[in-house]
């Protein structure tokens, strides 16, 4: 089992990933209703949170690849 001891700096975002900006207009208006702090995927590359609201593109009705990438790199 991992130590994840001083990595929750942070436990509740919402994380985005934006071709057009449109999705992060979204995000930003999320994050500022709920109170959670904003990350663009590459930026939250590597952090965990307790809770995570995900915005992105639907892209030919699946995920996007580099939010695949992001989800992939979590797993590790």
């Amino acid at each position: 089992m991992r130590n994840y001891e001083g990595i929750f700096k942070e436990k509740n975002a919402v994380v985005y990933f934006s071709c057009s900006g449109q999705s992060k207009a979204v995000a930003e208006n999320l994050s500022d209703r709920l109170g959670y702090f904003l990350y663009e995927t590459k930026n939250a590359e590597g952090k965990i949170f307790e809770n995570a609201a995900i915005i992105f593109p639907v892209h030919c009705q699946n995920f996007p690849a580099p939010l695949k990438d992001y989800f992939m790199k979590l797993r590790t």
